[in-house]
Order: C-alpha cells, then structure tokens, then sequence
C-alpha cells in the first residue's frame, strides 16, 4: 500500500461562516498529528452527505465555525500505532465534520479505536459512498427489531438510505417491498431486492399503497421521505413499527391516531448523527461480512476532485465523493 511522505501541511475544504456553498474555499492547513489514543488517516475518498450541505448551511446547532465538513471516509492509516500504519480503513461518524474536523481533507485524526479495515471487495471511492446511508438504515432496522420473518416496506427505495435498508432487510431474509416515483425507480428497487415495488403516481398514497397491497399489511415500514408516516402506519399489521429519519422543511406531519394505537404499533425515530465515529464502527463492521460476500453493494458514485468542492457540494444527482488524488488516476 502506497503511502505518500509525510508534508507539514495539507489541504482541506473549510467555512469559516455559514451559507450557501460558495463559502466554501479549499485552503492549506497544518497536517494533523494525533495525540494518545488517536490516529491520522489519510484521506483516499470522502462522501458528500445531504447532512454536509445542511451543515455548511448552519441547520446544525453542534457545528461552529471555523470548520472542516464531512462524515464519511476511507483512507489509508499513516500515523498512530504501528499495527494500523498502511492499513485502509473506513469510517463515518455524526461527530465528524460537526463537532470536531472532518473528511473533505487530505487528512484526518480519529480515535484509533474507531479504525475498521476497509472491505478488500470495495474501491475506496464506493467504501466512503456506503457509511451514512448503510449505518443509517442499520441502524433502523435493527431499532426495528427487523427479523427474516418481517416484510418490511420501503418508502425511497431507490434512494441512497432506502436503498440500503433494501439491501440489508433482504441478506436479512426479510421480504421487501419497495415505494418508488417512477419506472426508472422501480428497476432500481428490484434490482437491490425488493420483491414488489409499488409506484406512487398520483397524490393519495395512502389510497395507492392500500389498493396495490390488497390484504397484505407489512410488520415494518421504512420511511425515508418523511412526508410518508400517517400511510405507514395505515398499512402496518399489529404491533408494526415505523421508522422514521428524515422530516419536511417545518418538521410537522400528520398522522391518524386512532389507526396506530388500535394496531399496537411504534413509531421509532433515528438520527445517526448521534454516533460518534466509535458508535459507527461497530456498525461498519457488522456490515462489513455483507459487502465481502456481496450480499451488499456500493451504488455508483461520481468522483470529483478537491478543487472542485463548491460545485459538487451544488450538484444534486447521483453520490458524489471527493478524491484529494483524484489527479493521480483511479484509486482503488
């Protein structure tokens, strides 16, 4: 594994206020140096999240300014304990990039103890794409108590956490149904493994999902759009449970009461950015068997160099990640 020699400095994307992403300057920094405990990887590719941009916005209460955004990483160890020197690892964290520095550098320091191996089947760009939307849906599934015997629903399917939850629930051995927008969305879900896929075209998709299920209700409904809940809970069998991680701009939804108590159902809420990066790894490294055997699998992602980061931090399609080598060639 090629390490490159040591530079007293490096080079990061910062803010130093809040706003839109053209407060974003790409700038030279000193290179970290960990302390006791820690380690410096050195950053091979690093994902752009949704929650970066809302966080270069300042719809993040934890975050001040002056700050190096980004969650999620994999890159190579290049100083701390002598065992994880060269090593490629990945990583991601709801502290990285908010309470503390964080991914779109060259470098990064991090607790040693938070250090996974990267899956070998995983290019460093698709290893830094899977951490939020994987740990997340992980994470909800498992708050879910989601079993083999579950049919667990999917609203966003195609999306990057929906996705994901599809693709864990099924190397679960749970039957999945997806909910799409559109054809397009509907091959996408298939192929990650959804069973059925329902398309939601027209306004009412309580209606629709209940017209397209007939008399199957589900055990688990997986609402990664936010505007989805009170149709969730009408299409859960008893005791079911929703999950819910995302909400609209004001935060408000409404839903029928009556209709989640008479079922003895749970609405379960989760944020991964409440783990740390320690918290996370140990998510990673569940999931980590899956992507081995390729029972899980990176989506595409769109490699985009430092430079570049005002305007991909603006792009709004596909996953983006950041490649400090990019100029190098392909990493893998």
């Amino acid at each position: 594994m090629h390490v490159q020699p040591y530079k007293e400095d490096m080079r990061a994307v910062r803010f130093d206020r809040f706003g839109p992403p053209s407060v974003l300057q790409l700038v030279d920094i000193p290179r970290p140096a960990p302390a006791a405990g820690e380690a410096v990887v050195e950053i091979r590719a690093a994902a752009i999240n949704p929650s970066d941009v809302k966080n270069v916005a300042g719809r993040m209460s934890q975050t001040k300014p002056p700050r190096t955004p980004g969650r999620d990483y994999a890159g190579v160890v290049v100083d701390g304990p002598r065992e994880w020197q060269g090593v490629a690892v990945w990583g991601t964290g709801g502290d990285l990039g908010f309470a503390r520095d964080g991914t779109h550098a060259e470098a990064i320091v991090v607790p040693v103890e938070s250090l996974r191996r990267k899956p070998e089947r995983l290019t460093f760009a698709e290893a830094a794409a899977v951490g939020t939307p994987f740990v997340t849906a992980y994470l909800g599934l498992t708050r879910a108590s989601a079993t083999k015997a579950d049919v667990v629903m999917v609203a966003g399917a195609a999306g990057s956490v929906g996705g994901a939850a599809v693709q864990i629930a099924t190397w679960s051995g749970a039957t999945v149904i997806g909910l799409v927008r559109d054809d397009a969305q509907a091959a996408v879900a298939r192929s990650l493994g959804a069973r059925t896929v329902i398309i939601q075209r027209d306004s009412d998709p309580t209606a629709t999902m209940k017209a397209l299920l007939g008399a199957t209700t589900v055990d688990i409904a997986f609402d990664t759009t936010g505007i989805l809940l009170d149709a969730s809970v009408q299409v859960l069998r008893h005791a079911g449970r929703v999950v819910a991680i995302t909400a609209p701009a004001d935060g408000k939804v409404t839903f029928n009461l009556r209709e989640l108590y008479r079922r003895d159902a749970r609405i379960i809420g989760v944020d991964s950015m409440t783990l740390t990066a320690l918290d996370a790894a140990a998510i990673l490294e569940e999931l980590a068997a899956g992507f081995e055997a390729g029972a899980l699998a990176a989506r595409p992602v769109t490699e985009r160099p430092l430079d570049d980061a005002v305007a991909a931090y603006q792009e709004k399609a596909g996953k983006i990640v950041l490649v400090p080598r990019l100029s190098e060639g392909s990493i893998t």
